[in-house]
């Protein structure tokens, strides 16, 4: 019975750890959708010079408005709690990368945690089929 308890518990650990991981992809996916996003929007700021009389202003949702002499030379940019600055487009760059920088950072770590996660549910797995196989080894086939 002790084996099947330990058995259980190995079942209860590896469970703990297969959400960890999915909750950790889920972030991860997150976070490669803002990294995604800022690449874009970097790229778009060292094309906008070339903007000559009118640029498309995304609304969101696929949606854009058109605008005739739009300043290019400086945008509004969220620095963070909502707070908006006005940059000019080489300052926004690098603002941008910087943000890239940090989240490309917490990507590398969240990596890691998932791949050690992974590591001890594989142990885990190891523990278990050798549980497994010693019950199987003690089980007596019956006498008819």
């Amino acid at each position: 019975m002790a084996k099947e308890d330990d058995l259980n518990k190995l079942a209860a650990e590896a469970q703990g750890y297969q959400q960890q991981i999915g909750s950790i992809g889920s972030q991860l996916n997150g976070l490669q959708a803002s990294v995604d996003e800022i690449s874009n929007t970097i790229e778009t700021l060292k094309n906008i010079s070339a903007a000559k009389d009118e640029v498309l202003i995304p609304i969101g949702a696929g949606v854009y408005m058109r605008s005739r002499n739009a300043d290019v030379e400086r945008v509004l940019v969220n620095v963070g709690a909502n707070v908006i600055n006005e940059k000019g487009i080489a300052d926004s760059v690098d603002f941008l990368e910087r943000r890239m920088k940090t989240l490309n950072g917490l990507q590398v770590r969240l990596q890691r945690a998932s791949d050690e996660m992974a590591k001890k549910l594989s142990d885990l797995d190891l523990q278990a089929r050798k549980l497994v196989s010693e019950m199987n080894a003690n089980v007596r086939p019956s006498q008819e």
